[in-house]
């Protein structure tokens, strides 16, 4: 004696399905066994298929930690790179603004050497020789010269005195223009050279 497992109606024997219901518990269970079947390789693909989308994500996300590691690496190599560039700049800048500084401090000495040069050339041309001493008399180059040149003059008085009194009086006159050019020459080679016999005294 049977009752049905959904209404609870009495099932003759014999009777498979329900007269009631017509529920059949045997058709159920190889329903249901079906669904198990089908449903569980459903699972177990999907299970397989979530298994294989966390490797990915994972295997993601292991490329974007890498990714990001190289990335913050070479940021910090570009910024090193960077910060040498800028100081080997600065130095650069820094090296270029020295010798352009040298450069024309040293194109200032050099025409204030011009001009004291002319001035020591002057020196030797009759009393031109106070201008140096005027000018410029810390210059070491051009007072010299200008002494030079005073003593040249002072010998250049006493020849033409000497001149109009003794008969050899021109030898004197061209031994002065030859100290002349010879002083000239001194100046033009950058020489401290006193003149020949008279440039002696001028240094007392």
């Amino acid at each position: 004696m049977a009752y049905c497992k959904r209404c609870g109606a009495y099932i003759p024997d014999g009777q498979q399905n329900c007269l009631a219901c017509g529920y059949n518990e045997e058709a159920e269970r190889k329903e249901a066994q079906e669904k198990n079947k089908y449903y569980g390789g459903f699972a177990a693909e999907y299970k397989e298929e979530k298994a294989k989308m966390e490797k990915e994500r994972r295997k993601l996300e292991h490329d974007k930690r890498e990714f990001e590691r190289q990335r913050r690496s070479q940021q910090e190599k570009n910024r090193s790179w960077a910060e040498e560039e800028y100081e080997k700049r600065q130095r650069q800048r820094e090296q270029a603004s020295y010798y352009a500084d040298l450069y024309r401090k040293e194109q200032a000495v050099e025409r204030k050497n011009m001009r004291h040069k002319a001035l020591s050339v002057l020196c030797y041309f009759s009393i031109f020789f106070i201008f140096p001493l005027i000018l410029c008399p810390e210059d070491e180059f051009a007072r010299f010269h200008a002494k030079q040149g005073m003593a040249l003059f002072i010998f250049g008085i006493i020849s033409d005195i000497a001149s109009t009194i003794i008969p050899f009086g021109w030898i004197l006159s061209m031994f002065r223009v030859y100290c002349m050019f010879k002083g000239v020459d001194n100046v033009r080679r950058n020489r401290m050279v006193p003149l020949p016999y008279i440039g002696k005294y001028a240094e007392k």
